[in-house]
Parts: C-alpha cells; sequence; structure tokens
C-alpha cells in the first residue's frame, strides 16, 4: 500500500463555545490510482482531530479530482474514493455497518488535482435521516461499486438556538438508481421532491420527530451543475422552489454520476426556532412580512378525508365571495405581506369563478406568488388563462382518491408551457387532528404547539377575523359549541381585522410564544399516523 510522506493536518476554521468544530483537510494527487489510499489517510487524520474533542461530524463535503474519470485498470475515480472512505469508517468504527455513526456528505468534482474534505461537527445530539423513498447510500448495490458511498441523506442538529437539518448533496435518484437520464428540467424537479420527502414529517415520523421542514424552510441552498448551458435555466428555476429569505450558491462542477446535471446541497431551519434576540415577524414598509396566507374559496371538499386538515367533511357548503375576496385583499395590501397567496380550501377548484378569482388576487398582488392548492380531481378546470397567472400549483394526490394519469400530464404540460412551479404530492397518511380528550398537560400542549408549522403556514380570515391556524378558525363548527356548552374560541384566538391596533397586535400574535386556546383540543401535526381513506358518512 502507497505511504504518504507528507504529515496531514486539519486546519480548524472555527471551535464555538467549545462544541462546534469545522475542519478542513486537503492532499496534492499525483496519480488518482491512489486515491483510496489518500482518501484513507486524510479520513485517518481528521478521525484523530474528531475523537480528541470528544464531538460527532454532522456533515462532510468532499472535493474530487477527476471524479468522472476511469483508470487504465478500468476502476472509476469515484469508486476508488469510495473504498477510501469505506475502509476509513470499517477502521474507525469496525463492524457491523450499522452500527457506524455516518453522517450527511456531499461529493462533487474538484476543479484542480487536490482533494479537500472539509466537515463540521459538534457535541450536540445528531440525529442521522433517510429518505423512505431512496436506497441508503451505504446500502447500494455492487453495480455502483463493491465499497458503497458511506453517507446519510441528512443529520439534524441543534445550532445556536435553532434546529436544522443538513442535507447531503442531492440528485435525482430513486432506490438507488438515477432518473431522468440527460433532462435537466425533470432533474430539478425530481431532486426537489426528493428534498420534499426527505424532511416532510412522514418521512422523520419514523425517528420519533414530530415536526418537519419544507422547501420553504431553507436557509441556504448550494447548487451544482455539470454543464454552462444549463445555468440560465436553473437560475430561473431553482428560485421559484424557494423562500425569498434563501441564498443560493451556484458552482459549476463535475457531480458524482456522469449522467446526473444537478445536485442540490441545502440547509433547512425548522421553522419558528429563532433566537431570543431574533423575531420570526417583522414590520417592514408597514406591512407584516409573512412565508404566507390562505383564501379559502371553498370550505367544502369533494372529498371526506379522515382527519382532513382543514376539518372539511364537517363544513357546510359555503364559497367565498368576490366582495369578500376584495375585501381581504384590500386588507392585505394594508397589513400583511405574504411571500405567497394560496388559494386554497376544502376544495378551491369547485368554486364558479375560480377563473376571476385568480385574476383578481393577481391583479392585486402581481409581484407576490400566487399558487393554486387542490387535490387535481377537477384538473381539466385549470385552464390555460388560470396557467398564465398562477406561480405554483401544489396537489395533493390522495391514496384514497388518486389523480388520474391523464389530469397529472394535463398539469405538468401546462405548468411546464407557462413556467409554473407544481408540486405533486403523494400522500399516503394522515395525522389524527384531536384529542379524543381535552388535552390538560400544559408542557404537552406546549410541544405540540411549538412543532405545529401550521401556525406558521396557514394564515387566513374568516368571518373578518385573522388567524394564524386554520384548525382555530373552524374549531367552533367543529366542537358545535353553541350546543355543547363549549366556550367560544375561535374569536378568542383570532383578530378582527378592522381592530383600530391591528398592526401591533397581530405582530405581537404571531410572534407569540403562548399556545392558542383551540390547542387543548388539537394534536397540531403530532397525532398519531392513520392510512389516508374517505369517509362511509359524517359521524
Amino acid at each position: 500500500m502507497m505511504e504518504i510522506s507528507e504529515k496531514i493536518n486539519v486546519e480548524i476554521h472555527t471551535v464555538k463555545e467549545s462544541s462546534y468544530l469545522e475542519g478542513n483537510v486537503k492532499y496534492n494527487v499525483n496519480d488518482l490510482s491512489n486515491i483510496d489510499t489518500i482518501t484513507l489517510a486524510l479520513y485517518d487524520a481528521i478521525f484523530e482531530t474528531i475523537n480528541k474533542s470528544n464531538l460527532k461530524i454532522s456533515f462532510i463535503r468532499h472535493f474530487v479530482p477527476a471524479i468522472n474519470t476511469i483508470l487504465p485498470s478500468g476502476e472509476p475515480v469515484y469508486e476508488k474514493f469510495n473504498k477510501g472512505r469505506f475502509l476509513a469508517y470499517q477502521k474507525h468504527f469496525g463492524n457491523p455497518i450499522n452500527q457506524w455513526h455516518i453522517p450527511a456528505a456531499s461529493a462533487i468534482g474538484s476543479s484542480d488535482n487536490c482533494i479537500e474534505i472539509s466537515f463540521k461537527a459538534t457535541n450536540h445530539i445528531v440525529k442521522v435521516i433517510e429518505n423512505k423513498c431512496q436506497i441508503p447510500a451505504h446500502q447500494y448495490s455492487e453495480k455502483y461499486g463493491k465499497y458503497p458511498p458511506v453517507f446519510s441523506r441528512a443529520c439534524i442538529i441543534e445550532e445556536n438556538n435553532q434546529i436544522k437539518l443538513f442535507a447531503s448533496g442531492t440528485a435525482s435518484i430513486k432506490g438507488e438508481d438515477s432518473q431522468f437520464t440527460n433532462d435537466i428540467y425533470d432533474q430539478v424537479y425530481n431532486t426537489i421532491e426528493n428534498l420534499r420527502i426527505l424532511g416532510s414529517q412522514f418521512n422523520l415520523k419514523q425517528y420519533g420527530i414530530e415536526y418537519g421542514f419544507a422547501v420553504e424552510d431553507i436557509q441556504h441552498i448550494i447548487v451544482y451543475y455539470r454543464n454552462t448551458s444549463d445555468l440560465d435555466l436553473l437560475q430561473k428555476l431553482i428560485p421559484k422552489f424557494l423562500s425569498t429569505q434563501c441564498t443560493i450558491n451556484y458552482q459549476l462542477r463535475n457531480i458524482c454520476r456522469k449522467e446526473l446535471l444537478v445536485e442540490l446541497e441545502p440547509v433547512f431551519i425548522k421553522k419558528g426556532d429563532v433566537s431570543a434576540t431574533e423575531k420570526k415577524y417583522k414590520i417592514e414598509q408597514n406591512r407584516i412580512q409573512t412565508e404566507s396566507f390562505e383564501f379559502h374559496l371553498s370550505e367544502h371538499c369533494n372529498l371526506k378525508c379522515v382527519e382532513c386538515c382543514n376539518i372539511s367533511p364537517f363544513n357546510q357548503p359555503k364559497f367565498m365571495s368576490l366582495d369578500e375576496i376584495d375585501q381581504i385583499c384590500i386588507f392585505l395590501t394594508n397589513h400583511i405581506n405574504p411571500e405567497v397567496i394560496k388559494l386554497s380550501g376544502g376544495e378551491p377548484l369547485l368554486h364558479p369563478d375560480i377563473d376571476l378569482i385568480v385574476k383578481k388576487v393577481k391583479s392585486y398582488f402581481p409581484k407576490t406568488l400566487l399558487r393554486i392548492t387542490s387535490n387535481g380531481l377537477l384538473a381539466k378546470k385549470l385552464n390555460e388563462d388560470i396557467f398564465q397567472h398562477i406561480d405554483q400549483i401544489w396537489i395533493s394526490n390522495y391514496r384514497s382518491a388518486p389523480v388520474s394519469k391523464n389530469n397529472i400530464e394535463h398539469i405538468k404540460q401546462l405548468a411546464k408551457k407557462h413556467g409554473v412551479i407544481y408540486n405533486i404530492k403523494s400522500v399516503d397518511q394522515f395525522n389524527t387532528i384531536f384529542a379524543k380528550e381535552t388535552l390538560t398537560d400544559k408542557e404537552e400542549i406546549q410541544q405540540i404547539y411549538n412543532d405545529c408549522w401550521m401556525r406558521h403556514r396557514c394564515l387566513m380570515v374568516r368571518n373578518n377575523r385573522f388567524f394564524k391556524c386554520t384548525r382555530a378558525a373552524y374549531i367552533d363548527d367543529y366542537l358545535n359549541t353553541d350546543k355543547n356548552g363549549i366556550e367560544k374560541l375561535s374569536e378568542q384566538d383570532s383578530i378582527a381585522i378592522n381592530d383600530s391596533d391591528f398592526k401591533t397586535k397581530a405582530l405581537n400574535f404571531l410572534n407569540s410564544s403562548e399556545v392558542l386556546n383551540s390547542c387543548t383540543y388539537c394534536l397540531g401535526v403530532s397525532g398519531e399516523l392513520i392510512e389516508n381513506q374517505q369517509m362511509k358518512k359524517i359521524p
């Protein structure tokens, strides 16, 4: 085996409170046939440093020279690199592999002949995460090399009073195989879908985690792309999926598989987790800045899903009038500035004036992202005119009432034609919404509230009152408070939109960590998962 004559030094970039460490090692590779030995030596140096600090690695980034090259021996450079990495883990952690601590990682091409490895470590709890729709990389079959890549799909850590998800470099892969070979547009969509699944509450539940991460929660993302000719499309397409607060770094790099054209490396922050001095909601240009706001165009639905998030099966048929649309648009113009306006429900496509509403809302907010969220069963009502005025369309494809392939194709084709972002979300499970008995444990209620993303993404107006949660807006109707002698909760958990001091009250309301009165009946997004199914009759 080759000996590396010079000592490998680990450069320590930062140490925070003796609990965080960032480091870097690099080595000039003169002979690619020895890259496995070099990789092993670099990892030896890293593990030696980590062991001294009693920390755990949460993320590793690799820059590998000539990553797509096939050596004269017939061995791909990337597979030789994977051999060195695998042997390093085996040397330091022994066997079996399922007991190794495997952090999130990226491996892309180097711009020179140096192999460089940077890493992030912490003594805080590191939760290793896999994607339920992808085979764990260390379990890949031998068609991707005798020694599989050693990385997890993500790690979750707490850092600076925030819970963060560091996702590995993510590409268009399902199971273990590449998808949409040499099609940059579809590879982007498939990669984004992988990130959605990875951070979803339904994926994280298997690890005992009750919250979730949306793509809109990405704070920073690196976009690695193979071909210069694809940059223009990526710069137009990628930002449409993300929050305007997200920083994007585009890097021209080779990717580990030749057929892959793009790889995304994001950092997510759990919604609502901010430092003690930072406010999530702020007033800028005399309006409260929010992630989203939704119009419930129809309070009822053409489906009767058990545990419907918006309690639609129990709602009486009701459409929002065009006058109400105007009133709420004017209210938003004066008080709220959402990044995304969602036309939702119930099922919004039931509304007989959906075309007029789309045009009306867009006329009020031409620069704000406009999204339709639907179950997709009435997709034929989505015509060219509607797609010319929306920016996004989110389809929940329910297991109990799946959207036809023709409808999905109809949506995809119109979206691609008009530059509209689509998300076809397969929904197999729902959370149980309401507790069987009124919740009384204050700590339990507070934790449910803390983990509930609905209080950030489901702001709405109903009956001339502003809510930060759809459940609170409908709770009285569901509990039938008039007949059951329960104190009305909706008014207590909302603010009148004509309140003379609305902005001050609303800012305090949105930033408050105090639970809602409705929370004593609601499980937020922490309820038990059940199979998505339709009610046979309304109780």
